[in-house]
């Protein structure tokens, strides 16, 4: 029907069938609340304020102008702002649906480990592709990026320090371009996972 979903090869190394069908289930869920059709109507929106603000603060070269421009500056930043929360409102609720979706495909505590996995070793991608670059330089190459990543995510594991682990992940955010979602710990909770024998995941 025209939508479609990307499978990322470096994370599917790392999680479990489960997992993955955990994963894959919350993006479905994502397809059957139509929220690809709510970001196509919120998107413009975002990208036509952003416009505006970006034209004002361009065309106003002298004084004059300069002042003349604050007046709507400072409604379309209020604007931007006010639609912004909404947006984001919505949008956390929106991926807790998703969440009961990937839940109903594979259980509750396959969307949460995988949410982890994601989140802990996610940050080694751009370390691998810059160690890739340096490979370059040197007339060197990776001769499969998935399979170092998910070497390295291992290696990250083993090497781990679980609580501190544990209190970064559980209050951060994925950020999106336009919006952020639930931390790991509220995504948790609506699912009714305890995240008390965290090194389990």
């Amino acid at each position: 029907s025209g939508e479609t979903m990307y499978l990322s090869v470096p994370l599917m190394r790392i999680l479990s069938r489960e997992e993955f069908a955990a994963v894959v289930g919350h993006e479905l869920g994502h397809f059957k609340g139509q929220d690809t059709i709510y970001t196509l109507r919120f998107v413009p929106v975002y990208r036509g304020i952003v416009e505006a603000l970006q034209n004002l603060s361009s065309v106003t070269i002298n004084a004059m102008g300069q002042l003349l421009a604050v007046p709507p500056a400072i409604i379309l930043s209020f604007c931007l702002n006010e639609f912004a929360k909404a947006e984001r409102d919505i949008g956390r609720m929106r991926e807790l649906e998703a969440d009961r979706a990937g839940a109903e495909a594979s259980g509750a505590g396959s969307i949460v480990s995988s949410l982890v996995k994601v989140g802990a070793f996610t940050p080694i991608w751009p370390q691998l592709c810059q160690a890739s670059v340096n490979a370059l330089n040197e007339g060197k190459a990776f001769s499969n990026m998935s399979r170092s990543f998910a070497e390295a995510a291992k290696q990250a594991r083993n090497t781990a320090n679980i609580e501190q682990l544990q209190k970064a992940l559980m209050t951060s955010e994925q950020s999106h371009p336009t919006d952020t979602h639930p931390t790991l710990e509220t995504r948790a909770r609506a699912l009714n996972i305890a995240m008390t024998d965290f090194a389990a995941y």
